[in-house]
């Protein structure tokens, strides 16, 4: 499990907080545990995104800093266009 450390967090907090969808401070832990189940999950599938990517893009392999682009497009495309 990877840690994010007290920086991140806050820095996350920050931007959740000056959000349209504005959380209070307040809740503090309830968004670093948030936040931490997020990471965690991520983490942990972290290696079935890129067999995914190698699958689907075979006989083509892509270059880790490619797969990163990818899926930093994605994630943005994604949740700009509300999840």
């Amino acid at each position: 499990m990877a840690t994010l450390s007290n920086t991140e967090l806050a820095i996350a907090r920050r931007a959740v907080c000056s959000s349209d969808e504005a959380l209070s401070n307040r809740q503090k832990s309830v968004l670093n545990a948030a936040f931490q189940a997020i990471e965690d999950t991520y983490q942990a599938n972290q290696a079935a995104f890129v067999a995914a990517i190698n699958a689907a893009t075979s006989p083509v392999v892509l270059t880790t800093a490619q797969k990163k682009l990818i899926g930093r497009e994605w994630a943005a495309w994604k949740f700009r266009m509300g999840g």
